[in-house]
């Protein structure tokens, strides 16, 4: 009797907390308590052919903007291009802030460049704007690393090849390896070494700095958290977290977030040692990410130690998200356009011919003279059919 008059009560709280919510947002299906609109959206998705179609259904049925639930979390949707333009640009301000989900707030504490948002955020994003730019991002500088270490990488797959006498190769741990090799130059100064060298000896002429090891043990931490969160975990409310079932799932899922910020942090641990030590210097600007957020946070300690944005928390939180946010996605457009390319070779075959025609024979190749290739090329790793 007990429990039963408890689960009323929770019920009827439910209820009247979603009453008041609703009161507050455009109109939409009515959510039920924990799940809200999901089972509605999945019923209909299967009904009639698609997410895009229950839009359009609640496009017609609520206007042209409406809310849904994704369980306890309301989503307000625009569907007209001339009221999202008018939010967004003449009421920008108001919208600036941007919804970040209770497991990312529970791992960063509105720290980073992904999630979050208010001062914290405006500071942090004009910080690694202003020092990405310095470091040559979006000029020639950084197109100099970026064919550095492609040349550098594409030397071991030519030696890996000679060594094996296979002409075939998994390009997935070279393009991983290349992309993290630039990234982490830009963020520690430090180039991962080239591919398999206990297996291919002639590989070991270009190591530099770290091993890649060290490399693929932080990507798996990625891997792992990118495999083990859902859809559904991102609309997590906190009270979700008080029930020992779906604790012990997020402790899983949270797992391999924390095994990275270890690493990430130990890092950070090692360049602060040598800095001590006197093995590594601090110039004027720094040398990567790094140096220059440890000579800001110095700074801000000595003019405004009470009210800094600047911590070491929030530099391990930037590094993560600078990490996770350029790794990912730059591997998938690769591979994708790796994969068009092999699919429709007439096209390979004319924009390698138009390549030749613009430089001499392994003569790198500009930014500038890329612009004269075959756009549809360059547009199509990052087109979706």
């Amino acid at each position: 009797m007990i429990t039963l008059i408890l689960l009323l009560t929770f019920i009827a709280v439910a209820f009247a907390q979603l009453l008041m919510k609703r009161a507050n947002l455009p109109p939409g299906p009515f959510p039920i308590p924990l799940l809200g609109n999901v089972p509605y959206i999945a019923y209909f998705a299967v009904r009639n052919g698609g997410i895009v179609e229950v839009l359009r259904s609640l496009k017609k049925k609520y206007g042209r903007v409406f809310t849904i639930w994704f369980g306890p979390v309301p989503t307000v949707h625009i569907t007209d291009l001339e009221v999202a333009q008018d939010a967004m640009m003449n009421h920008g301000a108001n919208y600036s802030d941007r919804w970040v989900p209770y497991l990312l707030h529970l791992t960063r504490n509105g720290m980073g460049i992904v999630a979050s948002n208010g001062n914290h955020w405006l500071h942090h994003r004009r910080f690694s704007l202003h020092v990405l730019r310095n470091f040559g991002l979006g000029r020639n500088i950084i197109e100099e690393r970026i064919m550095e270490e492609f040349n550098l990488k594409f030397r071991a797959v030519d030696c890996v090849i000679h060594e094996s006498g296979s002409n075939v190769i998994d390009p997935l741990p070279v393009f991983e390896v290349l992309v993290g090799s630039i990234i982490n130059r830009l963020l520690f100064s430090e180039r991962f070494d080239s591919l398999r060298p206990k297996l291919f000896p002639c590989t070991r002429a270009f190591k530099h700095f770290k091993s890649s090891d060290d490399f693929f043990a932080m990507k798996r931490k990625v891997d792992n958290i990118a495999n083990k969160v859902s859809f559904l975990d991102l609309f997590a409310h906190k009270f979700m977290l008080s029930i020992p079932l779906l604790r012990r799932r997020y402790d899983r899922i949270l797992g391999p977030f924390y095994q990275l910020k270890a690493y990430i942090r130990g890092q950070l641990e090692r360049r602060k040692a040598d800095i001590a030590a006197g093995k590594h210097l601090l110039d004027e600007e720094g040398r990567d990410y790094v140096d220059a957020y440890l000579i800001k946070m110095a700074q801000e300690m000595k003019e405004n130690p009470k009210d800094t944005y600047f911590t070491e928390e929030a530099l391990v939180i930037n590094l993560l998200d600078l990490w996770i946010a350029g790794q990912e996605t730059t591997i998938t457009t690769i591979l994708s356009g790796l994969t068009n390319l092999i699919n429709y070779p007439e096209v390979a075959i004319y924009d390698i011919h138009i390549l030749e025609t613009l430089v001499f024979k392994f003569c790198l190749s500009s930014l500038e003279e890329l612009k004269k290739v075959s756009q549809a090329a360059i547009r199509s790793p990052v087109q979706l059919k």
